[in-house]
């Protein structure tokens, strides 16, 4: 059972962690780089526009995608409690921290980009071909979260393997012949 709410995890932190593709522009390294100055109210509230007509019908695309995942993992089948209570709860709470991280976004946004390109972001996304590649865009993020997922399993999978050939990870099985290589 923990390999499949582990899965349900993994898919949330999937669908959490690419929503930088479901913002088009969204540069969040930039973050990181010098930043130019505080966001004004302008530019907060021209981000805020970007962030809403950029992300439409998010919160139910990732909520159908996340019922789709705890659906299709058997979690009730095996707990019937455990899956009811995943069913219930896990896309909530994910939206909840969903809902934290566009605000993150949305001071980026307002951080990094002068009123006029915020503006000029907002012309393009209330016009009908940025209307219909703003919905696009949510859909393009989760399903390459479903991409991702397998990759960050299996990168996991190595790094540990690895990790533990290299290293006593304290099942006594390493490449150093069940001893830790500090030793």
């Amino acid at each position: 059972m923990r390999g499949k709410i582990g899965q349900v995890v993994l898919s949330g932190l999937a669908a959490l962690s690419l929503l930088g593709a479901a913002a088009p522009a969204m540069a969040l390294q930039s973050a990181r780089q010098a930043v130019a100055g505080a966001p004004t109210e302008e530019t907060r509230a021209l981000a805020a526009r970007v962030i809403a007509i950029t992300t439409p019908n998010m919160e139910k695309q990732l909520l159908d995608y996340m019922a789709t995942v705890i659906a299709e993992s058997g979690l009730r089948d095996e707990d019937a409690r455990i899956g009811a209570w995943m069913e219930k709860n896990a896309g909530p709470i994910l939206i909840t921290h969903i809902r934290t991280f566009m605000g993150q976004v949305e001071t980026v946004y307002a951080t990094r980009f002068t009123a006029a390109e915020l503006q000029a972001m907002v012309d393009f996304y209330e016009s009908p071909l940025g209307r219909t590649v703003a919905e696009k865009q949510v859909q393009v993020g989760i399903e390459t979260g479903e991409l991702q997922e397998p990759m960050l399993l299996a990168y996991m999978t190595d790094l540990m393997t690895q990790l533990c050939a290299a290293n006593d990870c304290g099942d006594g099985k390493n490449g150093a012949g069940g001893k830790s290589s500090r030793r």
